[in-house]
């Protein structure tokens, strides 16, 4: 429920689809994060710790902007997907470090403030790059997990050293410097996923990885990635197909197996590094079989003896592309079939591969989600194709007439399907854009595009229409020059609340205290009009925003003052008239939401007024939110306790509830 209003509360600029100079502005997100160093641990790793504390924090507001580009785009990603794309979508920089005593020497607290910026190009980048790899989830969960381990480990191993005494004392020393290795070696790794496959630097990443901890099954895959990966691609068009440099991709192909052979006699239970060197043996078999004609029956059995049983190991223990595998399986199958007719193997051997190939893509059919439609698509193609392809072909050198006609009738019902499934994903995308563009001429969609949106920022920088069919480099040009007339207005004091407003929220790369106070001036002006109604929602929107960045600046005071005067607004207007009925029941169906689609009609059905009383609603859930959070913060856990306790009382927040149990 919570989840799905911060989605409503904080995503409408991006679901209103504005132009890339304006409105899609990078989200900038300030975090920090504290690590306490003790006996045997070295500053290096302390300072890594507290760094990696903060990115963390960073992760969790960026996984926010994250799930609402992806919700806006009409896809449904699980957690852990969001939460790799947000990490590894972030470009950080470090603003501030530093170090206290607590007390005994040993004892040293180490601070890390952080800068994430994260676009929306490089969340696309990053979702594209999941889209076409499901086992970069793995590697991320896996890595997340060594993480987990190594500090309830050197938790532990701290407790242990504090009542140590004698020989003790050194060998517990020693295993948190072992400890230390570690961590640094999956900081590597670490970095070396976050650049991707591509990337000059990964493959250096996983070696330097190794060089600390030679046991790290997770280096030897990467390394193995990164080898098939970069030298697929390095080939000129015309000798793609040349017997040297196919005999080169093989020992590329090879030198990655051995890789793999690593990581697996270090941990046996790696489900992706089986699922990979099927796939590589795979495509070595293809190579020397249909491109070189190396055609040995034996080594073609061995091959795909070792596949079978590689998939076979990867799917019991899991494996992150369960579909493709099976996929794989039936291709296998297949080919199998097709050696066992040359061998001149009974029709009853060759007719139990089909049904194996056969009941595999059902396997991979069923792997995909309901809502997986293009999931669905690719395997219900995969079937059709196997019946018009090698079984068709099969009965008809057989002259089994009735038995082709079967595989070819099969063959066409599986088509349509496909087909059907087809046009149903266009048909969704379709109503979906009907829903967004219904939502966006909507009386609560053109509040939301009045308060949050063009109305205020076109006072600023005109209509973004002129912008239309424009390339990246000349919007780019116009913004400066935009923002060049809007710094110029302020210096010369002839700027409107708009303008001090617009650099206080979008000049990212001025001081704090200039932005400090473009904020104070800019709202201070907008209060002169004595703002009304949907004014007064928008004078609340920029006391939202100002807090939002003070509270970023670890400004604290000035942040609960800010939330304290947008709180009196939204009081004085949130009136027991403005709650009627409908609004309780809609909020109260928010809550139970599930769909974004469900919560776009809601919205779609409202009024002018109970849109703008709805809105009223909005703001006043989001305040507790922030002053609680701030109060966590301080230590005035009290005083959080009462935001939480007023969001699960009267507007029935779930996660408040949880909160206020949480506090208790």
């Amino acid at each position: 429920m919570h989840k799905l209003l911060v989605l409503i509360l904080s995503t409408v600029v991006i679901l209103l689809l504005f132009n890339k100079s304006f409105a899609a502005t990078p989200l900038e997100i300030i975090s920090e994060g504290e690590y306490v160093m003790g006996a045997g641990e070295t500053m290096e790793v302390a300072e890594e710790r507290a760094k990696k504390s903060a990115m963390q924090k960073a992760a969790e507001k960026a996984g926010a902007f994250v799930k609402s580009y992806t919700k806006v785009n009409n896809l449904s990603l699980e957690a852990d997907v969001i939460e790799v794309i947000a990490n590894h979508a972030m470009k950080v920089d470090i603003l501030e470090k530093k170090k206290s005593v607590l007390g005994d020497v040993e004892a040293i607290k180490f601070y890390v403030k952080i800068k994430a910026i994260l676009t929306e190009e490089d969340v696309e980048a990053n979702l594209k790059k999941v889209k076409e790899d499901q086992t970069i989830v793995d590697a991320y969960n896996r890595l997340r997990a060594d993480y987990e381990k190594q500090d309830k480990e050197i938790a532990n191993l701290k407790r242990q050293l504090e009542l140590a005494t004698g020989g003790d004392k050194q060998k517990i020393a020693k295993l948190i410097s072992e400890e230390e290795r570690k961590y640094k070696a999956n900081l590597w790794v670490e970095k070396a996923q976050s650049l991707g496959l591509f990337a000059d630097g990964a493959l250096d990443a996983y070696k330097k990885a190794l060089e600390l901890n030679p046991e790290l099954a997770q280096a030897y895959v990467g390394i193995a990635q990164v080898i098939l990966s970069q030298n697929d691609g390095t080939y000129q068009s015309d000798e793609a197909e040349s017997e040297t440099f196919l005999k080169k991709r093989i020992k590329n192909m090879e030198l990655s197996l051995s890789n793999l052979e690593r990581a697996l006699s270090i941990d046996e239970n790696y489900a992706d590094a089986y699922a990979l060197r099927a796939m590589i043996l795979h495509d070595i078999l293809n190579i020397k079989v249909y491109s070189l004609n190396e055609t040995d029956p034996a080594v073609e059995q061995q091959y795909h003896e070792r596949i079978v049983k590689d998939i076979n190991r990867a799917i019991v223990l899991n494996a992150s592309n369960k579909a493709e595998l099976y996929n794989l399986r039936a291709t296998v199958y297949l080919e199998k079939a097709q050696s066992a007719e040359l061998g001149r193997a009974s029709s009853h051997i060759i007719e139990d591969y089909f049904n194996k190939a056969l009941s595999d893509i059902d396997q991979a059919i069923a792997s995909c989600k309901k809502t997986e439609l293009e999931c669905l698509t690719q395997y219900y193609n995969a079937k059709a194709n196997a019946y018009s392809g090698f079984i068709y072909s099969y009965y008809i050198r057989k002259d089994k007439t009735v038995e082709a006609n079967k595989a070819i009738s099969s063959s066409q019902y599986w088509r349509q399907k496909a087909e059907e499934l087809h046009k149903t994903l266009s048909k969704e995308d379709k109503e979906k854009e009907k829903i967004i563009e219904t939502l966006q001429v909507s009386e609560y969609g053109k509040l939301e595009m009045e308060i949050l949106n063009d109305g205020w920022r076109e006072r600023v920088i005109g209509s973004l229409k002129d912008l239309e069919g424009k390339s990246d480099e000349e919007k780019d040009k116009i913004a400066e020059i935009k923002i060049a007339e809007i710094k110029k207005r302020i210096s010369l004091d002839k700027a409107s609340a708009e303008d001090y407003l617009f650099m206080a929220m979008f000049g990212f790369n001025d001081p704090v205290e200039t932005r400090k106070d473009n904020f104070a001036k800019g709202i201070a002006l907008f209060e002169q009009r004595n703002p009304q109604n949907r004014e007064a929602l928008l004078l609340v929107h920029f006391y939202l925003s100002q807090a939002g960045f003070l509270f970023d600046k670890q400004l604290y005071d000035e942040s609960l003052n800010g939330l304290s005067k947008a709180k009196a607004i939204v009081d004085k207007h949130l009136t027991k008239q403005k709650l009627s009925k409908k609004l309780i029941d809609l909020w109260n169906g928010l809550q139970k939401a599930e769909k974004e689609e469900e919560i776009f009609n809601m919205l779609n059905k409202l009024n002018k007024d109970e849109a703008e009383a709805f809105y009223w609603i909005l703001f006043s859930s989001r305040i507790p939110y922030l002053r609680a959070e701030i109060y966590e913060k301080l230590g005035l856990y009290s005083k959080a306790l009462e935001e939480y306790r007023y969001l699960c009382e009267q507007l029935q927040d779930e996660k408040a509830c949880k909160d206020v149990e949480r506090l208790k």
